[in-house]
C-alpha cells in the first residue's frame, strides 16, 4: 500500500510538470530593436511594440522564452511602434534657396518618413525663411521692410488705400502696383494696419486696440472716451501730450508725453476722436530730439560711402550733427547714409552677425581643418586668417558643422548625431 502511493504521488508530479511546461517565446523583429516594430508571441498571448507618445517607445522582447518589456527615449521621434532614423536623404527648396521675395516650400526626406514646411512671417517685419544645406534643412530669420505671406514685399510703385491712410476704425486695402493688401486682426485686440507713404511706398504698422477695445474684421471698434492730444494726434514733428480728463492717474500727473527712444525712434502718444489709442513706434527720417522728429537736411557725407553693411561708417549733416553705424543686437545692424544730402536710415539683419557697427564678412580665403562636411572629426574653419569657426555640439545628439563653400565663404549645417554628439563631433 505504502508502494503504491509513492507511485501515485510520481504519477501526480509527472502530469502536473507536463502541464505546465513553458511554450516558447518568438520576437519578430529579434529582440531588442528600435528601429522596428515586433510582436512578442508567449503563452498563446501577442504584445506588440507601440508608441507612449511622441518620444517613448514601449519594446518587448523574449528573455529566457519569458516576456520582457522596457520603454525607451527614442533620439528624434517615435511613429507607428518605432524610432524614426531622422538621418535626412533628401532636402529641395521650391524658390532655390535664400529667395526672401518669393514664398517657398521646402521638402525633407527621412529614411521613414518625411515632412515639408514653408517660408512664413514670424512678425510684420521678420521673415523665417527655409533652405536646404546639402540633404539638411536649415532656417534663417530676415528682417524685411514688410512681410506677408511668407515673403518680403516690394513696397514701392503707384499705392492707392481705401480707408485714407492710417485709419484703425476702418478696415483698408491698399493696391500697390495690383497687389492688394488688406487690414486684419492678428488677435482679438490686435490690428495689423498697411497704408500708403507718399503715395508710392507701402507703409504697415501693428496697433493695439486699447482700454477694453476689440479688433473685429480688420479694424478697432470704438469705443466713447474723453481723451485729449495736444498735438492734434498722430503729428510725429511736434511733441504732444495725452490726457484722460477725470483721471489723474494716467501717466504722471493725468499726461503721457511723446518721448524719444534709442537712435531716432520717437514713442508717439495718440488719441483719435476722443478715444485713447495708446503708443506706436515711429522711425524718424532724420532725427528725433525732445520728443520729436527733426527736419535734418543739409550737406551730408557718410565716411563709408553709402548704404555699406560691411564697414562701420559716420555721417555728418552741416559739419555738426554726427550719427555712426551701430549693432542694435549680435545680428542686427542700424546703417545711416545720405540721400538728397538728407540723413537716412535702415536696419539690416547680418547673415553672419553684426560686430562693431558693421555685419561681420565670411568671404575672403577659407580653410577647414577636418576638410569639409566630417561630422565625425570636431574642426575649424578660418576665414582671412583671423575669424575662427569651431565645430560644436547643441545637445547630446545635436552638431553644429562649420564648413567652407567654394573655398571662400563660410558655410554651416545642424546635423543628427545616431551615436551621441560630444567634443564638436559625433561618435563613431
Amino acid at each position: 500500500m505504502k508502494n503504491g502511493a509513492i507511485l501515485l504521488g510520481i504519477l501526480i508530479l509527472v502530469i502536473f510538470s507536463s502541464g505546465c511546461q513553458r511554450a516558447p517565446c518568438t520576437d519578430s523583429d529579434g529582440g531588442i530593436n528600435y528601429y522596428q516594430q515586433g510582436t512578442v508571441a508567449v503563452n498563446n498571448q501577442l504584445y506588440t511594440d507601440y508608441c507612449i507618445n511622441n518620444e517613448i517607445l514601449d519594446e518587448y522582447y523574449c528573455i529566457n522564452d519569458t516576456l520582457g518589456n522596457m520603454t525607451y527615449n527614442c533620439p528624434n521621434i517615435c511613429r507607428n511602434g518605432t524610432c524614426v532614423n531622422m538621418t535626412p536623404i533628401n532636402c529641395t527648396d521650391s524658390d532655390g534657396g535664400l529667395n526672401y521675395y518669393v514664398k517657398g516650400n521646402c521638402t525633407v526626406s527621412f529614411d521613414q518618413s518625411g515632412g515639408g514646411v514653408s517660408d512664413y512671417c514670424l512678425s510684420a517685419a521678420t521673415l523665417r525663411e527655409c533652405y536646404c544645406v546639402g540633404n539638411n534643412l536649415e532656417y534663417q530669420d530676415y528682417f524685411c521692410p514688410i512681410c506677408y505671406d511668407g515673403a518680403c514685399i516690394n513696397m514701392t510703385g503707384n499705392c492707392t488705400d481705401s480707408d485714407g491712410g492710417i485709419n484703425y476704425y476702418q478696415q483698408g486695402t491698399v493696391v500697390i502696383d495690383d497687389q492688394h493688401y488688406t487690414d486684419y486682426c492678428l488677435s482679438n485686440e490686435t490690428l495689423n494696419e498697411y497704408y500708403c507713404m507718399d503715395n508710392e511706398s507701402l507703409g504697415n504698422i501693428t496697433h493695439t486696440c486699447f482700454l477694453n477695445g476689440i479688433c473685429e474684421d480688420g479694424r478697432c471698434v470704438n469705443r466713447t472716451m474723453n481723451c485729449t492730444d495736444s498735438d492734434g494726434g498722430i503729428n510725429y514733428y511736434v511733441r504732444g501730450y495725452v490726457e484722460i480728463i477725470g483721471n489723474p492717474d494716467f501717466g504722471t500727473n493725468g499726461r503721457k508725453y511723446d518721448f524719444c527712444r534709442h537712435g531716432n525712434r520717437l514713442q508717439e502718444y495718440v488719441c483719435l476722436n476722443g478715444v485713447y489709442e495708446g503708443d506706436h513706434t515711429y522711425l524718424c527720417p532724420d532725427i528725433c530730439q525732445n520728443g520729436a522728429c527733426v527736419n535734418t537736411t543739409g550737406n551730408c557725407t557718410d565716411s563709408d560711402g553709402g548704404i555699406d553693411y560691411y564697414q562701420q561708417g559716420t555721417v555728418v549733416i552741416d559739419d555738426q550733427h554726427h550719427y555712426t553705424d551701430y549693432c542694435i543686437t549680435n545680428e542686427m545692424l542700424d546703417e545711416y547714409y545720405c540721400i538728397s544730402n538728407t540723413l537716412g536710415n535702415t536696419t539690416y539683419a547680418c547673415p553672419n552677425g553684426c560686430e562693431d557697427g558693421a555685419c561681420i564678412n565670411m568671404s575672403g580665403n577659407c580653410t577647414d581643418s577636418d576638410g569639409g562636411l566630417n561630422y565625425y572629426q570636431q574642426g575649424t574653419v578660418v576665414v582671412d586668417n583671423q575669424f575662427l569657426y569651431t565645430d560644436y555640439c547643441h545637445s547630446n545628439e545635436r552638431l553644429n558643422e562649420y564648413y567652407c563653400v567654394n573655398n571662400s565663404t563660410l558655410g554651416n549645417v545642424t546635423y543628427y548625431c545616431e551615436n551621441n554628439c560630444t567634443n564638436g563631433a559625433c561618435i563613431n
